[in-house]
């Protein structure tokens, strides 16, 4: 595999955590489903989604880094 390649699938993947991270954190609290549980479960379990989203984000911000720090 070339180097443009190489880039060229870090960005891809650095594009859909970022997207899948700020799309998680827009409808975390629709994704987690009504149920039984009181109000403070629901909302702790919405806090566990965007946390997540978050760190999607995160590893998307650090693919874009080793990026760029490959092309230098």
């Amino acid at each position: 595999m070339d180097q443009g390649t190489a880039v060229a699938a870090q960005l891809v993947m650095a594009a859909g955590l970022l997207g899948i991270g700020w799309w998680g954190r827009r409808r975390a609290h629709e994704l987690v489903p009504p149920g039984r549980e009181g109000d403070e479960e629901r909302e702790h379990r919405v806090a566990v989604l965007r946390r997540g989203a978050l760190t999607c984000q995160l590893v998307g911000l650090l693919f874009v880094g080793a990026t760029f720090a490959a092309l230098v």
